[in-house]
């Protein structure tokens, strides 16, 4: 009899001494919903302030220079007041204060871009990428209902053009 207390036992202090090991395993792997806690060296590389400028064509930019609103200004190469900036600003732990800004133009990205598209039912070149917001260059003198069906429903989604000499054979092209 006093074997089986003696087995109970053991079988108890195996099973407890299992369970705190799980438990210390458990605790040291990192939760997924936790967000990782920063070390002081890492601290100092996350910026104060952050700044979120949009732009006309929809593209948003995240600028954290060291000097604030005057590096901003910089390295987008515009005024302080061409900038419409919200009310609010986002403060939390991790990122610092992002304060949201307007810029009424096109990013420097679509700035490079040309495509074709439609304007008034003529054939169109606009700045920027096919979407809302694009600028218009000018328009041709081309209707949109001269062209073939396939032509004009690839038109009127927007045809991106890289070059201006790719721009000048596109529109040749179509001119016939």
């Amino acid at each position: 009899m006093h074997r089986k207390y003696w087995l109970g036992a053991v079988l108890v202090y195996v099973l407890v001494l299992g369970l705190a090991l799980y438990n210390i395993l458990l605790q040291r792997q990192p939760r997924a919903a936790d967000p990782p806690v920063p070390t002081p060296t890492e601290q100092s590389d996350v910026a104060a302030i952050t700044f979120f400028i949009r732009y006309r064509c929809g593209h948003e930019t995240p600028l954290a220079p060291q000097d604030g609103l005057a590096g901003v200004l910089r390295i987008l190469g515009v005024k302080e007041d061409a900038i419409a900036w919200e009310a609010d600003t986002i403060n939390s732990a991790a990122t610092g204060l992002m304060h949201m800004g307007y810029v009424d133009a096109l990013c420097r990205e679509c700035q490079t871009y040309l495509f074709v598209g439609v304007k008034d039912g003529y054939v169109a070149v606009y700045h920027g990428i096919p979407r809302e917001g694009a600028e218009l260059k000018f328009v041709t003198d081309i209707p949109i209902s001269r062209l073939p069906l396939d032509l004009q429903q690839g038109i009127t989604q927007g045809i991106l053009i890289r070059t201006d000499e790719e721009l000048n054979r596109f529109l040749e092209g179509i001119d016939q």
